[in-house]
C-alpha cells in the first residue's frame, strides 16, 4: 500500500476549496427565471359601411391581426421577498411578419410581496388597464367591437387608453380587497412646454363583486383635432361588476372626458359623456358575451374653433356601439372566436373601430362581423 503524502493532499484540498464554494453559491445568487411567451392571433373581418344619404357605401373584407404579440420577462429573488423584473414586449402582424418594435409593456423595476410592484419605462396607465376590465373581446381591445372604439370625443383620442412611454408606475398588493394603482409620465415635448402627465386608480374587489375608479391628467399633450396650444386633457372613468352566477357576470361603467386649451382663436373646453353595459355567460368551452356602449353628444364651452369633434353641430354627435362575441375554447390555450359589431353615428359623429380603424366620415355608420382563431404560447 502506498503511503498518502498529507502535506501534499491538504495543498490540493486548499485549491480546490474555493472554487467548490463559489459554485454553490452561484446558482442561489443568479436563480433568474426568463419566460417567451406571446399569442398569435388572427380573423377574416367583413364590415359594410353605410352613410348618410349624401355619402357612399362600401364593403371592406380583410385579415386582421391586431391581437398578435411576443415578449420575454424574467424575474430574479433577490432576498428578503424582494425581486427584480423585467419585461420587453412588441406587436407583430401575422399578416405581413412585421414586427412594431417593442411598442407594448416594457419595463424594468422591482417587486415585493408586501409592498408591491415598482415599473420604470413604458406602462398601461391605470385608465386603459381599468377599461380592459370592462372590454370582454379576447385579449381586450383587439378586433372589431372592442368598447374603446366609443371611448374617445368624437373619435378623437386624448391618449388616456394609451400605453405611456418614460413612465414609472406603481401598484400596490391587495389590502382588505383595495388595490391601489399609480403613474407619473415624464415630458415627451423637448421642443415646448412640458406634456407629463398623471394616472391613478383605486379597485376593490371582495367574492363577486369588484368597483373600480380611474383618473387620467395630461398636460400639453395638443392631441390632433382637439386644443392645439396649452391642453390639459383629463378622464374619469367608473365601473362595476358583479357574478350573479358562476356562469354569468353583468356589469356597467361611466366615462367623462374633457379637453381644455386655447383653439387658435381662443380658449374653450369640449366635454364627453359616455356610459356602457355588459354581461357574460360562461360554460365549460364555452363563452357568450355582450356589450353596449352609448357616447353622449359632446359639449362646447367658450371658443373652440379650428376642432375636429363638430361642435358646430355638437347636437348630432351621439354614438351607439352594440357587439355581441362568441368564443369556443379548442385547449387551454387555443380558441376560436366569433363577433358581430355594430357603430351607429349621429349626423355629425365619427367613430370608428379602434383597432383597423377605416377612416368614416361623419355620420358613417358600420355594421362587421369576424371570425378568427386565437393561440397563446
Amino acid at each position: 500500500m502506498s503511503k498518502i503524502n498529507l502535506g501534499r493532499e491538504i495543498m490540493k484540498l486548499k485549491n480546490i476549496l474555493p472554487a467548490a464554494v463559489l459554485l454553490s453559491v452561484w446558482p442561489a445568487a443568479h436563480a433568474q427565471t426568463v419566460t417567451l411567451y406571446g399569442v398569435a392571433d388572427a380573423s377574416v373581418d367583413y364590415i359594410h359601411i353605410t352613410g348618410t344619404p349624401t355619402a357612399q357605401s362600401a364593403n371592406v373584407t380583410r385579415l386582421s391581426s391586431e391581437g398578435s404579440y411576443f415578449g420575454l420577462r424574467g424575474i430574479e429573488p433577490l432576498g428578503g421577498g424582494l425581486s427584480a423584473v423585467f419585461q420587453i414586449e412588441g406587436n407583430y402582424s401575422i399578416n405581413s411578419g412585421s414586427f412594431s418594435g417593442f411598442n407594448r409593456d416594457t419595463y424594468v423595476g422591482l417587486q415585493n410581496d408586501r409592498w408591491g410592484l415598482l415599473t420604470l419605462g413604458q406602462n398601461t396607465t391605470p385608465m386603459r388597464d381599468l377599461g380592459l376590465v370592462f372590454d370582454l373581446t379576447p385579449g381586450g381591445n383587439t378586433g372589431i367591437g372592442a368598447i374603446q372604439s366609443l371611448l374617445t370625443i368624437n373619435g378623437r383620442s386624448t391618449g388616456a387608453d394609451s400605453r405611456r412611454p418614460s413612465s414609472v408606475r406603481y401598484r400596490s398588493p391587495s389590502v382588505y380587497g383595495f388595490r391601489a394603482d399609480l403613474l407619473y409620465g415624464f415630458g415627451q415635448n423637448t421642443s415646448g412646454p412640458t406634456d407629463n402627465m398623471f394616472g391613478a386608480g383605486l379597485r376593490y374587489q371582495a367574492g363577486p363583486f369588484l368597483l373600480g375608479y380611474a383618473y387620467d391628467s395630461r398636460n400639453n399633450a395638443n392631441p390632433t383635432g382637439l386644443a392645439q396650444a396649452n391642453s390639459r386633457d383629463v378622464r374619469h372613468r367608473i365601473g362595476v361588476q358583479y357574478q350573479v352566477l358562476p356562469d354569468w357576470m353583468v356589469g356597467a361603467f361611466y366615462d367623462l372626458a374633457k379637453n381644455s386649451g386655447n383653439f387658435g382663436t381662443g380658449n374653450g373646453k369640449i366635454t364627453e359623456h359616455s356610459f356602457g353595459v355588459i354581461t357574460r355567460w360562461s360554460s365549460v368551452a364555452h363563452s357568450v358575451y355582450a356589450m353596449f356602449v352609448q357616447s353622449q353628444p359632446v359639449e362646447c364651452n367658450g371658443v373652440t374653433t379650428n376642432n375636429g369633434v363638430n361642435c358646430a353641430t355638437a347636437g348630432s354627435t351621439r354614438a351607439r356601439l352594440f357587439t355581441l362575441g362568441y368564443t369556443y375554447a379548442l385547449s387551454k390555450s387555443t380558441l376560436i372566436r366569433m363577433v358581430a359589431s355594430r357603430i351607429s353615428n349621429g349626423a355629425a359623429a365619427r367613430y370608428d373601430f379602434s383597432n383597423g380603424a377605416l377612416g368614416v366620415t361623419a355620420g358613417e355608420d358600420l355594421t362587421g362581423v369576424s371570425i378568427g382563431l386565437r393561440h397563446r404560447f
